[in-house]
């Protein structure tokens, strides 16, 4: 607790992530608060790794998270703690602004706007995967401690916002993030797609993803000492896919669609 952060040698705040779910429906953002709050008062050792799936530990229902909008593979689907790529993305920006050394990172393979808003460009996000069966085994975001002491990471919702912010000793790294640069559209060549949702009722279509551009997206950045030497350069580069338009329909409607018809 605060009595003791001076034993562990957390004295500084390293950096702030910041993030808006503004737009989330309610799923989303009770994803969001709930990934959050488990994230809160992670202490990472001397020299330990830090690992996102390990600090939120599995994701269950159980702990208060509910079904919403993920990325399934190639499509848009829904699972339990969709949404928790938002709280992931801002634990990503605080250990890049706190020059931490970046140990496992995956962007997303599709552009959200999610992690585009309050003036965040495309590419500074992380996603996330935990595979049923093995939650561990799957797509994580770490970064090293680089200090003899410890660190802490305390992240809060407010106001449609995750925030998350990283403690420890005092580093002296100077940080310079580049400009994200973004290419030109890679436009969409796949035929849309008609999938049959034995769910639905019966006489049913209904578009359930919009066709959109790929992209591929490059940001660099550097870290140095206090004496001004460099530490670590590195390039972060992103490949947005491309997808077209999907349409979900009821047994009875196959063929019905704009993409069956």
């Amino acid at each position: 607790d605060s009595n003791n952060l001076d034993a562990l040698g957390i004295t500084t705040k390293l950096a702030v992530g910041d993030s808006s779910y503004v737009g989330s429906d309610v799923a989303r953002a009770t994803n969001i608060m709930v990934g959050s709050n488990l994230l809160n008062g992670t202490l990472i050792p001397p020299h330990g790794e830090y690992s996102f799936n390990h600090s939120i530990g599995v994701i269950t229902a159980d702990k208060g998270y509910v079904e919403a909008g993920v990325i399934d593979g190639e499509r848009i689907g829904r699972d339990i703690g969709g949404g928790i790529c938002q709280v992931s993305t801002t634990v990503f920006r605080a250990a890049l602004y706190a020059g931490l050394q970046i140990t496992e990172w995956w962007p997303h393979s599709y552009r959200l706007g999610f992690y585009e808003q309050d003036g965040w460009l495309p590419g500074m996000d992380a996603s996330i995967l935990q595979p049923e069966g093995d939650p561990f085994s799957g797509g994580d975001f770490k970064f090293v401690n680089p200090s003899d002491s410890w660190m802490l990471v305390e992240s809060y919702t407010q106001d449609e916002r995750v925030y998350v912010i990283i403690y420890g000793a005092d580093l002296g790294y100077t940080v310079d993030i580049s400009t994200p640069i973004v290419s030109d559209p890679i436009e969409n060549d796949s035929a849309d797609i008609e999938a049959i949702n034995y769910d639905l009722a019966a006489g049913t279509v209904r578009q359930t993803e919009w066709e959109q551009s790929g992209f591929q997206v490059w940001f660099s950045r550097a870290v140095y000492d206090s004496s001004g030497n460099q530490v670590e350069y590195r390039e972060f580069t992103t490949y947005f896919s491309s997808r077209p338009n999907v349409y979900q329909v009821s047994s009875d409607m196959v063929g019905q669609s704009p993409a069956g018809s």
